[in-house]
């Protein structure tokens, strides 16, 4: 004969059936919601989307398909105040947050300087170019602090120098005239980057703040075009000046700061040493 269900098995069964059931299936709505709000995206951004799934580190909002969250779903560009969205789910007065921060007042500062929105290959979202004394905490070799407010110590390079002092060799004599005019922080961030050496934009861009880009085109190599070089054209044994990226840029040819030959070229040009620091010299 068939054991009596029991009346606490039955309000257990009619607890789930009330309340687990229901939850659930929201649950999977929502998730099929926000799957497809994501889906909707990549409709338009594959190419970006894809990369950044391939990233090691994703940010909740981003990993979890909710783009809502910081996108408006009218496909209206995003035109928030730099790190304003950032404060929906970040405390900035958190224990967590100052210290991890070195207890910097962030009322003013930017999150999408350091850190990346959608998802990074580092811990905590940050771009792949740090500066040491940044990522160590040591901001005092740099900022002091005065009355409570972080200053910058000294604006001019001979900061800079302090530690990159063997960047420009007493045996140049060619100096390019940004190093010679211009201050570091013209082209590199003092903090974090998502180029390398910590420049503003990439290799090349960067040059372009001050030279014609129509005068690159003239070049053996038109490095506007920043394309990937072709491996049958180079020796594999030799060193060969790419981005990290594996692309040629001026830096290719040209030194940043100084050099020893003229127009700052890394090599001399007379029997194409230059050239065959990457292709193969020819039999």
């Amino acid at each position: 004969m068939p054991r009596a269900f029991g009346v606490k098995n039955t309000i257990i069964l009619i607890f789930i059936c009330a309340f687990i059931f229901p939850a659930l299936s929201f649950s999977a709505l929502v998730f099929a919601q926000e799957s497809e709000f994501k889906e909707k995206c990549r409709s338009c951004h594959k190419e970006v989307l894809d990369k950044w799934d391939m990233s090691a580190i994703k940010h909740y909002p981003y990993r979890e398909g909710k783009c809502e969250s910081c996108h408006a779903a009218e496909h209206k560009k995003f035109t928030a105040e730099a790190g304003k969205p950032c404060l929906i789910c970040h405390d900035l007065t958190s224990e967590k947050i100052k210290n991890s921060h070195f207890s910097v007042n962030l009322s003013d500062v930017d999150c999408f300087s350091c850190h990346y929105t959608h998802s990074a290959e580092k811990k905590g979202l940050l771009k792949e170019s740090v500066h040491m004394p940044f990522s160590s905490g040591m901001c005092e070799m740099c900022h002091s602090v005065d009355g409570g407010k972080i200053k910058v110590k000294d604006m001019t390079k001979k900061s800079c120098l302090a530690c990159h002092g063997t960047l420009v060799s007493k045996d140049d004599s060619v100096k390019h005239m940004g190093y010679e005019m211009q201050e570091c922080v013209d082209c590199h961030n003092p903090h974090t980057s998502s180029h390398e050496k910590l420049l503003k934009s990439s290799v090349s861009e960067n040059c372009f703040q001050c030279h014609d880009r129509e005068q690159a085109k003239k070049h053996p190599y038109d490095v506007s075009v920043s394309s990937r070089i072709l491996n049958n054209m180079l020796d594999k044994d030799k060193k060969i000046w790419l981005t990290y990226s594996n692309k040629i840029s001026c830096t290719s040819c040209h030194l940043p700061h100084s050099a020893r030959i003229p127009f700052l070229l890394r090599d001399s040009l007379d029997q194409g040493e230059l050239c065959n620091h990457c292709h193969i010299k020819s039999k």
